[in-house]
């Protein structure tokens, strides 16, 4: 039986990705790619840890490596950015609904977004509350398997135990990685993947 929930964030729960799409398409059109070469970059390392993602974007960019002050740079510039931008964006009304339905579980949030910008964001919008905790990604501590085995060893919980929920095939790949199931929601169309939750759940096949 499945007694935890893990999230992604951005594309999942939060509607981010158009802005931080954009966003980290103004950090890197500088160094000489196009526009569209790069948004095409992020969506096939989406769900990266934002280090990894900003680095092999330079390399891509340049075939050069960032230094770890460019990273900090960068890194803080892209907050900055993404921090205005949320102030015009929400949850999804089927996340919202679900969470506020599902107070009583065992929900958490597994992000490559910076834990802060993280934080920050899921409390103006309502729903840090909702979450037993809600993970970003730093050195050492990462979506994915290391996450996942925080969760395991904190909630005493078994690997088989757990399900992640997200929205592109890095978040597959990492649940994969993790050794737990997972389910992708699609928000390209019509139908949410959230709802084939709600659908499991009155089957009685996820308890808490």
């Amino acid at each position: 039986m499945i007694k935890a929930i893990v999230f992604d964030w951005d594309g999942t729960i939060f509607n981010s990705m158009k802005y931080k799409r954009n966003n980290y398409i103004i950090l890197f059109e500088r160094f000489g790619k196009s526009r569209q070469e790069l948004l095409q970059f992020h969506k096939k390392q989406s769900g990266i840890p934002r280090k990894e993602l900003f680095q092999k974007t330079y390399e891509f960019c340049t075939n050069n490596r960032l230094t770890e002050q460019d990273l900090i740079d960068l890194s803080k510039q892209y907050t900055e950015l993404n921090l205005k931008a949320s102030r015009f964006e929400s949850c999804f009304p089927d996340a919202q609904e679900f969470l506020s339905l599902n107070k009583n579980r065992l929900l958490f949030v597994s992000s490559s977004s910076a834990p802060d910008e993280l934080i920050h964001v899921s409390e103006s919008s309502g729903v840090k509350e909702s979450f037993e905790e809600i993970l970003g990604s730093k050195p050492g501590f990462s979506k994915g398997p290391e996450h996942i085995e925080y969760i395991c060893q904190n909630y005493k919980l078994s690997l088989n135990e757990i399900i992640m929920v997200g929205d592109d095939e890095q978040d597959i790949t990492l649940a994969g990685k993790a050794g737990i199931e997972s389910l992708r929601v699609v928000r390209d169309q019509m139908y949410s993947g959230l709802n084939i939750i709600h659908s499991l759940m009155e089957l009685k096949k996820y308890v808490t």
